[in-house]
């Protein structure tokens, strides 16, 4: 019987183990319906070849983002009292040897969740004409929910501030599954700013976010007016 009751809208499930010589670790990755993924939960098992009976675990609590991230904060927030629940149901127990101990406080993991691989589909970077710098970065992806955007964003989030350091006015997107496909002309995507900050998922056409970022490059660096 598990321990561990979640809040309504968040599940968990294992993400896969590594091996090493040492020992082997497991992550179980906590996710909100809207927020997409926002916590983990790292739990290292440390095997002792020799004597069995020594071998121990550690595990760690994080919620999921850069620090840089404004929807860290949020995810952090939903994930907080779980990741407190966790730390303290793991910490009364006298010790954990398998990963077996770690998962009786789970509740039963989520064999639901769509395969991830929308996260990183393909990217694309527009530069300014007179700066030569990114100015816009766009994201295509076959997200649908808006925690799925969520989950695009935050892969991506490095990415772009990393870009963003190399000048300011860069803005990013990302584009996700088309929803209608009658013609080339009435192709709708959904479409998520998430830097500099994140606004609303909204529909486009392909035309609409061609002129959507077309309008960001040309804002990136205005022409300079020079008074005589």
């Amino acid at each position: 019987m598990s321990l561990l009751v979640l809040p309504t809208g968040m599940s968990v499930r294992p993400a896969e183990p590594t091996l090493d010589r040492e020992g082997q670790s497991h992550g179980y990755i906590f996710r909100d319906t809207v927020l997409g993924d926002v916590g983990m939960l790292l739990v290292r098992i440390w095997m002792d070849v020799k004597n069995p009976a020594a071998t121990t675990g550690f595990f760690h609590v994080e919620a999921m983002g850069e620090p840089d991230d404004p929807m860290t904060a949020r995810r952090k927030a939903c994930f907080d009292s779980v990741a407190d629940e966790i730390t303290t149901v793991l910490n009364a127990l006298p010790a954990f040897n398998t990963i077996e101990d770690v998962t009786a406080i789970l509740p039963d993991t989520s064999t639901t969740v769509r395969p991830l691989h929308y996260r990183r589909q393909q990217s694309k970077a527009l530069l300014c004409a007179k700066c030569h710098q990114d100015a816009v970065m766009l994201y295509y992806s076959d997200a649908r929910s808006p925690a799925e955007f969520y989950d695009v964003a935050r892969h991506s989030y490095a990415a772009v501030a990393l870009a963003s350091e190399m000048g300011a006015g860069l803005v990013a997107w990302v584009v996700g599954e088309e929803t209608t496909s009658l013609s080339d002309d009435e192709r709708y995507f959904p479409v998520m700013q998430f830097y500099p900050e994140y606004a609303p998922v909204r529909m486009y056409s392909k035309q609409e976010i061609a002129q959507l970022t077309s309008a960001a490059v040309r804002r990136h660096c205005p022409p300079t007016i020079v008074s005589h």
